[in-house]
């Protein structure tokens, strides 16, 4: 016996999927009004009480039956929110060790938590950040990932390849680092090629001219040198743009030398 709708009159709670690729949805019944209790529920034929969970995107069809075999048939449509937007653009190719910025090129706003990784999922970053700086020794993948206040993600990956040229610099230093303690770019490394043959000095300045850090007499460079962004009795310094000067020889007997404005941030 099939009778208008309006014998059955029900109070329910659709409640759409969280995320974009979640199949959480659900439908709560709050109550089922008619003249012939007790009733029986069914979404998609299958049978239920009170509430249904894990419901997907898509129609479902929600039916009543009360004692008397009269029903009420009705159309759900569950709809899953947009997906997060992030985009951080076509991998990339760099020749040689050198220092890179990486930016999205699209980024939700409504992130609440949007951060860089490295190839181990380590964050890159304290608190959120939308760019980097980093060095680039090797072939190597960086990972973004947003968050939002209902706690759906999405993350995104360029992997950027290093090609090895023989015709590269002899010095390779980053323009920028950032001697915070957060373990990410703390020190400002200076790399050599195997055309160099010994090093005479390493001198920063301040804009003035005044000498604040030297290293003399180094010779061979068989390993990185370094530099902690402090002078030479341990002083902190600023924010800001100093030079590097480095007297250097190459295995051709030629005196160089090399100088380059390096930033200095927190």
């Amino acid at each position: 016996m099939k009778q208008p709708n309006s014998i059955i009159n029900i109070d329910f709670e659709k409640i759409n999927p969280t995320c974009s690729y979640n199949d959480d949805g659900m439908l709560v019944i709050k109550n089922v009004d008619g003249q012939f209790p007790p009733f029986d529920m069914y979404l998609d034929s299958n049978s239920f009480i009170g509430t249904v969970f894990d419901i997907n995107s898509g129609s479902h069809s929600l039916h009543i039956v009360d004692s008397k075999g009269c029903t009420k048939d009705t159309i759900l449509e569950y709809i899953n929110p947009p997906a997060l937007v992030l985009e951080l653009g076509q991998n990339r190719t760099i020749n040689n060790s050198q220092s890179i910025t990486l930016v999205p090129i699209k980024l939700d706003s409504s992130g609440i938590d949007y951060f860089w990784l490295n190839s181990d999922f380590n964050k890159l970053c304290v608190g959120n950040c939308t760019s980097i700086t980093a060095f680039i020794e090797s072939d190597t993948t960086f990972y973004y990932e947003l968050k939002d206040s209902k706690g759906c993600t999405v993350i995104d990956s360029i992997f950027i390849k290093e090609v090895k040229n023989k015709n590269s610099s002899e010095v390779v230093v980053p323009n920028i680092f950032s001697p915070n303690g957060d373990h990410i770019n703390d020190e400002l490394d200076i790399y050599f090629n195997e055309d160099v043959a010994s090093i005479e000095s390493l001198i920063i300045f301040d804009r003035w001219g005044s000498q604040l850090w030297t290293q003399n007499n180094i010779g061979e460079p068989s390993q990185l040198i370094k530099w902690d962004g402090k002078t030479l009795s341990g002083k902190r310094l600023n924010v800001g743009v100093y030079v590097l000067m480095i007297s250097y020889k190459t295995k051709q007997g030629i005196k160089k030398v090399f100088v380059k404005d390096i930033t200095l941030v927190y």
